[in-house]
């Protein structure tokens, strides 16, 4: 049950930022960089919990877009930036990514409620038994 509720969760959030023409993937990127200028590809991997690899990909397909842009290297780190038209669509895709806020808010107050205690009873269990999650979470 949970990984078709992930599935579709992910189907949705893909769903409601395609109209700007990124992935969910891709929009969790330029939003992290929107939150921290500073920030760069391994830290983005750490805070998306995808390996530099993967990273890298997203960032590639950015920089194609051309929705960010690389900075110079400093300290032996090359950061990444958004360009406008990075932030034009960040803006753009920002309504469509709560969508899975909104249809929890469609539901009765106490089943709000219990979706909430289960899914915090779910990460408990799961930050216990996952000791590299808490190094990132």
């Amino acid at each position: 049950m949970v990984r078709r509720v992930y599935h579709l969760l992910m189907f949705r959030l893909d769903s409601a930022v395609s109209g700007a023409f990124i992935s969910f993937a891709q929009y969790e990127v330029l939003a992290l960089l929107e939150r921290d200028p500073n920030i760069h590809a391994a830290a983005i991997a750490r805070s998306l919990r995808v390996t530099r690899q993967t990273t890298h990909g997203l960032v590639r397909q950015l920089l194609r877009a051309p929705l960010v842009e690389l900075l110079p290297v400093d300290g032996g780190v090359r950061g990444i930036e958004l360009t406008r038209e990075g932030e034009d669509r960040l803006e753009f895709a920002q309504g469509g990514a709560d969508i899975g806020i909104a249809d929890l808010d469609a539901l009765p107050p106490e089943d709000r409620i219990q979706v909430d205690e289960a899914l915090r009873l779910l990460e408990g269990q799961l930050r216990s038994k996952a000791g590299w999650y808490r190094q990132w979470g």
